[in-house]
């Protein structure tokens, strides 16, 4: 009976590097081509490397955003009369889901400013594996008043766009979190106005904005569908589906990583 041999494992393109290196290094002098082929070699590690650290960002971020579907409401807007989920509960509530999928956040204050000239606050999610993502949020945070010192509005400015940066990062849903409406209209004045018909809010345009350049949308296409100049010329009616689009593409991708790992 003949014995079967096992097929040798096909080698890594860094290990296919290390070869190559190894064997111009004891060849004596290098030539151009031969520098030139290790040039490319490199070229490849770089790549390949890259591609896989960004393969396992993706399914570790479709495991934590499996755990980080939806979060109750636990404080209250009085300016707004609305309701959202605060940083401390987010953190306290889907923290340990992102963490033990080595992901670590950080936040900083860009000198970027936004369309509409306003500061900007930049989340990066670093992974474990090498790959990091950025996301930018604006916030538009409500003028000093008699209660308050421009530091407490700055500070309130600022937490407001981290939970908003990490509830877009890990796409958590908020029961009941209707945060960054307009102040409550009397019944009489909301009866004569469609909102349905006006412009989304600041924090989808945000939204919405960071998701094309993520997924690699061709932006000017998408805008053209929906027969518009920008991101904030989009109505609210249309958000639904715009949700829908990128959710698909995003979960289209994900399963591409899946099988190519």
């Amino acid at each position: 009976m003949t014995e079967e041999k096992s097929e040798a494992p096909q080698k890594t393109t860094y290990a296919l590097y290390e070869d190559r290196m190894r064997e111009l290094l004891t060849s004596g002098d290098l030539t151009d081509e031969q520098i030139n082929s290790l040039a490319k070699l490199k070229d490849m590690v770089v790549e390949d490397v890259a591609k896989e650290a960004k393969r396992k960002f993706d399914v570790d971020m479709a495991a934590v955003q499996a755990k980080c579907a939806t979060i109750k409401a636990n404080a209250r807007n009085t300016y707004h009369s609305s309701n959202f989920a605060d940083l401390h509960h987010i953190n306290e509530s889907f923290a340990p889901a992102w963490t033990s999928h080595g992901f670590s956040l950080s936040f900083n204050e860009t000198a970027r400013r936004d369309e509409e000239g306003f500061n900007t606050i930049e989340l990066t999610v670093s992974h474990i594996g090498g790959h990091e993502q950025k996301y930018v949020w604006s916030p538009r945070v409500l003028p000093k008043t008699e209660k308050s010192s421009i530091v407490q509005v700055q500070a309130s400015g600022i937490t407001y766009a981290r939970r908003y940066l990490i509830s877009m990062a890990f796409n958590i849903g908020v029961d009941n979190d209707n945060d960054g409406n307009p102040p409550a209209r009397s019944k009489s004045k909301a009866s004569n106005a469609n909102e349905d018909d006006g412009y989304i809010k600041p924090s989808l345009v945000v939204e919405i904005v960071n998701e094309l350049k993520e997924l690699g949308a061709d932006k000017k296409k998408f805008l053209t569908v929906y027969k518009v100049e920008s991101v904030g010329k989009l109505k609210n009616s249309d958000y639904p589906k715009i949700r829908k689009q990128l959710d698909r593409k995003r979960a289209q991708q994900q399963e591409e990583a899946k099988n190519a790992g």
